[in-house]
């Protein structure tokens, strides 16, 4: 650092323009010691780089060689630059977006969540009568919807539960997957969880609404077959919070 310094005092020293801005003790030292040995010189060099950092060109400032650049290369470097510009902004774009579909999900789901909660407060009863059909899994907006639809019915359908092996052949590849739901909920259950207690916390540990509703069924599934629950619901609720 004090060689590059020393070298761009000594450039300026010869410059008519530099000159004056250094002080006059420092010019007649240099001065002095040039009449004593050698007249100093010193060439500084201007280093261009591109974006990934590699050396694009070195070329000579000091005022004795032309400049070797033309306006298409630099051209060349801006429009690099520009476009490394706008890879940034578009990633940060695409981020924000995640963010926002994200967001968009909790809301839903804390939407859906208040409406169980209203719902809860009312005493269901079993539709009997009900056509056997079932919604698509994009009109299911909870788990606690999947209870629902299994043990009361909903929409005009009848109960789940009821459906003859006819009916449930019909709808088998609308109902594989929410069972699984229902399997976890009715193990949980057993242990004295209530219903909304183990639909809460099924959603929260499975994070549905937040990977997709496919999904979170499917981990669901997979985790009460290998294991009745205990690698992921049973490490963070011991059956001993029952509530």
């Amino acid at each position: 650092m004090d060689i590059q310094f020393a070298l761009a005092v000594i450039w300026a020293f010869h410059q008519e323009e530099g000159k004056k801005y250094l002080p006059d003790k420092l010019c007649r030292r240099i001065e002095d010691f040039e009449n004593v040995h050698v007249v100093i010189s010193a060439t500084r060099e201007k280093v261009t780089y591109v974006q990934d950092g590699k050396l694009a060109k070195i070329v000579p400032d000091d005022g004795t060689a032309p400049t070797t650049f033309t306006s298409s290369s630099s051209s060349s470097l801006i429009l690099t630059e520009l476009k490394s510009f706008k890879r940034k902004y578009d990633e940060d774009d695409k981020v924000k977006v995640a963010q926002l579909k994200a967001m968009n999900k909790k809301l839903k789901l804390l939407q859906t969540t208040v409406n169980r909660g209203n719902l809860c407060n009312r005493s269901p009863s079993v539709n009997k009568t009900g056509s056997a059909n079932l919604r698509s899994l994009r009109d299911v907006g909870t788990i606690h919807s999947i209870w629902e639809e299994y043990k009361y019915g909903n929409s005009g359908n009848k109960a789940v539960e009821l459906f003859t092996k006819i009916e449930m052949k019909k709808e088998k590849h609308k109902w594989c997957l929410r069972n699984n739901a229902i399997l976890a909920l009715k193990l949980i259950i057993s242990k004295g969880v209530d219903i909304h207690t183990a639909c809460d916390r099924l959603q929260e540990v499975f994070q549905w609404g937040i990977f997709g509703k496919a999904s979170c069924l499917r981990s669901i599934g997979k985790n009460y077959r290998e294991n009745n629950l205990l690698k992921y619901y049973f490490e963070r609720y011991s059956p001993r919070d029952a509530q």
